[in-house]
């Protein structure tokens, strides 16, 4: 028997327009260096329909003081600020830039919605660094990132049903016109 019992339709909201907005769990976060930018966060989490764990990186610079270069605060865009407070947890930076060990041992656990899109970039899919809290809901989030399309961002983006040009016809299977030496007997 090929199927046996049924299965719950899916809750990821995707509507056709090349993304998802979904229900994730925070499995790790880690802090990394970033030749770009001040400091890096990854985070690993866990999709909570799916269970497959998803991998994104959210960046950072910090504002420094002058005399002493000791962080003081964050420079707009604070997405890193923005992911510790959407997710409910303390973010506590020192000095040299270091996120404490508290801070990350708390994210541990939090739940969140994320957007994951199809990209044209490297990977097929992709997953957006801005999140929403549980109390904002899937349809904020989702409304954010309609905006934010509106603006060009992000940048890899594919919209949901457009080839590339490379692929614009079904050149598969029996639509392959083939020149093969079996064709020729």
């Amino acid at each position: 028997m090929a199927i046996t019992g049924t299965n719950a339709p899916s809750k990821s909201s995707n509507n056709g327009k090349g993304y998802f907005v979904n229900h994730f769990t925070v499995e790790l976060v880690e802090q990394q260096s970033n030749q770009y930018k001040d400091t890096s966060i990854m985070v690993k989490a866990v999709d909570n329909e799916t269970e497959f764990v998803k991998t994104f990186f959210i960046n950072g610079n910090y504002e420094r003081d002058e005399q002493n270069s000791a962080v003081i605060g964050w420079k707009f865009p604070e997405l890193i600020n923005d992911f510790f407070h959407r997710i409910g947890s303390k973010l506590n930076v020192g000095d040299n830039g270091i996120i404490s060990d508290e801070s990350i041992d708390d994210a541990k656990g939090k739940e969140f919605y994320g957007i994951v899109y199809y990209s044209t970039g490297k990977y097929k899919y992709n997953c957006w660094n801005q999140i929403a809290s549980i109390d904002e809901g899937d349809e904020y989030l989702a409304d954010v990132f309609e905006v934010e399309l509106g603006k060009g961002y992000p940048r890899d983006f594919k919209k949901y049903g457009i080839n590339d040009s490379s692929d614009t016809e079904f050149n598969y299977g029996a639509n392959v016109n083939s020149t093969s030496s079996i064709d020729n007997l």
